[in-house]
């Protein structure tokens, strides 16, 4: 008997890592203030469809993937995620995936385990970015604020 492949794998078992990663991120109080289920999980499936089309060789799941995690950023973001936070939840991604694939007694080869990190680190690596564009155009209007109100009291 052939053994499945880790994305047939990684498909069957989205919804138990879905479930797995929110109930981490509750338990470690990841988000600095309340956040819904839905938010937790927010694009969690269709992050990890494009997981296994991204190991099936589909390019096209990889870009859909970086424009997934660069809206996580963003939502990260607004809600008042830091940066650590958002790469301490990409680790419990990583970590669900792996305890879900090992629960269900399947041994992944060194190639599949790097494929998972080097797929969650380009997610990462887009969510990061996401998250500093945004903090940086917020540190500029607070910068241009600043010089205003400088210029305003200079002329007063």
């Amino acid at each position: 008997m052939t053994p499945k492949p880790l994305d047939k794998i990684i498909e069957e078992l989205a919804p138990k890592i879905v479930e797995r990663f929110v109930d981490e991120v509750r338990a470690h109080d990841l988000p600095p203030r309340p956040i819904s289920r839905e938010q937790v999980i927010d694009h969690l499936l269709a992050y990890l469809v494009d997981l296994v089309g991204a190991l099936r060789g589909s390019g096209d799941a990889i870009a859909r993937s970086v424009g997934i995690a660069a809206e996580h950023g963003q939502q990260r973001w607004y809600v008042g995620y830091d940066l650590r936070t958002i790469v301490l939840e990409y680790g419990v991604l990583r970590d669900s995936i792996l305890t879900e694939v090992e629960t269900a007694g399947v041994k992944l080869t060194a190639r599949d385990f790097e494929a998972v990190v080097a797929y969650l680190t380009v997610g990462i690596a887009s969510a990061v970015s996401e998250f500093a564009k945004r903090t940086t155009q917020e540190l500029e209007l607070a910068l241009a604020a600043a010089r205003q109100a400088t210029e305003a009291r200079e002329d007063v």
